[in-house]
């Protein structure tokens, strides 16, 4: 796959991600650390795309990490 086609699957899964995060109050239970087969189920991506995607929102500061998942950052 082209690096353009896999920078825009990355910015894509960081708008279905923030949008999953929106309409469940701000959190989901997935971490980095979460089984590939659960991210696959829930995004339909690869694991290495979620991370990358969850990196990029979390180095905007959009996203931080609790122990019992991902918390969508209050401006």
């Amino acid at each position: 796959m082209p690096p353009e086609t896999r920078l825009r699957k990355v910015t894509l899964l960081t708008d279905i991600i923030l949008n999953h995060l929106k309409a469940n109050d701000g959190f989901m239970p997935i971490t980095e650390k979460s089984p590939p087969a659960k991210i696959n189920d829930l995004f339909g991506v690869s694991k290495k795309t979620y991370k990358k995607a969850i990196g990029a929102l979390y180095k905007k500061r959009l996203i931080e990490f609790t122990d019992a998942g991902t918390k969508l950052v209050e401006k």
